[in-house]
C-alpha cells in the first residue's frame, strides 16, 4: 500500500530505487506501489481502467540480467466478512486477465500485494485478532474467507509463503493492527 505518493517516491529516491505508484480514481486508500532495483520498463495502472476492480492494480516490467520480469501487483478489497470475500471473487476475474496477458507477454511473472483474506490451509486462532473482527467472524458461524487465495492456486499460480511454512506457521504475512507479528 501506498497512501502518500510524494512520500512513496522519496523513499525510492533514498534507497536508489525506480518505482511506480497506482492509483484507484474512487479510492484514496486503495493505492499500491512497486519499489525495484532493476529498471522498470513498462507500467500500467489498472485502477482507472478496470471497473471491476475496488483499489489499485497494476503490472510492470522489470528488466533483470537479459531477460524481463512482470510483477502484477493487487491490492483487494478488504474485510473477513464474507460478503467481502464476495467483492473481492468480483475482482479476480479481472486480476487473472491482467497475469494472464502478462505471462503471454513472455518472461517471468510475479503475482504478488494485499489480497486481504485468508490462504485456505492457514490455521486461524480467531481469540488473536481484534475483539470487532472477532465478533465479525463469529456472527458467520467462525467461517474465514478462504476461496479467493483458492481460486489463484486452482489458476496455477504458487504461493512462495506457503512453500517454506507448514499451515500452523503461516500467521500474517502482514497485518495492519499488528505489524510486528
Amino acid at each position: 500500500e501506498a497512501w502518500d505518493r510524494g512520500l512513496f517516491e522519496k523513499l525510492a529516491d533514498r534507497l536508489g530505487m525506480d518505482c511506480f505508484c497506482a492509483t484507484h480514481p474512487s479510492n484514496a486508500q486503495g493505492h499500491l506501489g512497486v519499489l525495484s532495483r532493476w529498471r522498470i520498463r513498462e507500467a500500467v495502472n489498472y485502477g482507472p481502467l478496470e471497473p471491476r476492480l475496488t483499489r489499485a492494480a497494476l503490472h510492470v516490467v522489470v528488466e533483470q540480467g537479459g531477460g524481463a520480469l512482470s510483477v502484477v501487483g493487487v491490492h483487494l478489497h478488504p474485510g473477513e466478512r464474507l460478503a467481502d470475500e464476495d467483492v473481492r471473487l468480483g475482482e479476480l476475474p479481472a486480476v487473472l486477465e491482467i497475469a494472464q496477458r502478462c505471462t503471454r507477454a513472455g518472461g517471468g511473472i510475479a503475482l504478488c500485494g494485499d489480497f486481504n483474506t485468508y490462504h485456505p490451509q492457514q490455521v486461524i486462532d480467531v481469540r488473536r485478532a481484534r475483539p470487532s473482527a472477532q465478533k465479525r467472524v463469529a456472527e458467520q458461524d467462525n467461517q474465514f474467507p478462504r476461496t479467493v487465495v483458492r481460486r489463484v492456486l486452482e489458476a496455477g499460480y504458487v504461493d512462495a509463503h506457503a512453500l517454506h511454512h507448514a499451515p500452523e506457521d503461516f500467521g500474517s504475512s502482514f497485518t495492519t493492527a499488528y505489524p510486528a507479528s
